[in-house]
């Protein structure tokens, strides 16, 4: 390690505080990266899971040797500060080089990190996510359009009209229809 560091980002939003911290290094060569990506039950990354669900963490191993080639094959070792990840203990990467878990959110509202790392060639690698768990509802929005015969598309020919159908649902693994939501849109 030649020197190290950490930055740190603040913002506020809706009258609550999100900060998140980079702890990092600088060194000669990093032959490696591992990277950590928490999806919510949408499948669409976050750092944030309503109480009571699950997520989807993923931890990927590439190589940085300028092809981005995943690494196959290699024990990651991944844990969480708050909820329960399956499997609890290492799982392996596959042929995209990622290393899956489930995470289950727990009751709990408090932030936590997850943490992982792989050992490749004696040297350890390693990255962290923070994320929280909230007490509320979290909504996924999904617009489609509509043609003049009803089947959706993303072209309209001249002088037709076409619907716009937001569809608005849960995250909370059921995809529950969101019902008395008001739904603004623009175009």
């Amino acid at each position: 390690t030649i020197a190290a560091g950490s930055a740190t980002a603040t913002i506020q939003v809706g009258g609550n505080t999100y900060t998140d911290i980079l702890n990092y290094e600088i060194v000669e060569n990093i032959p490696y990266t591992l990277e950590l990506t928490l999806l919510g039950p949408d499948g669409q990354p976050t750092t944030t899971l309503a109480k009571n669900t699950q997520g989807t963490v993923q931890a990927k191993v590439t190589s940085t040797d300028g092809s981005n080639t995943p690494v196959v094959g290699v024990v990651v070792n991944t844990s969480s500060t708050i909820g329960s990840l399956v499997p609890n203990g290492p799982a392996l990467s596959d042929s995209n080089g990622v290393a899956t878990y489930t995470i289950a959110a727990g009751s709990a509202i408090a932030a936590g990190t997850l943490t992982a790392n792989v050992q490749i060639d004696g040297d350890t690698f390693a990255d962290t996510l923070n994320f929280e768990v909230v007490n509320a509802v979290l909504y996924s929005l999904e617009l489609t359009l509509l043609g003049p015969d009803g089947q959706p598309t993303t072209t309209l020919a001249k002088n037709t009209q076409g619907t716009l159908q937001a569809k608005v649902t849960t995250t909370d693994g059921n995809n529950t229809p969101a019902v008395g939501v008001l739904v603004s849109a623009s175009s």
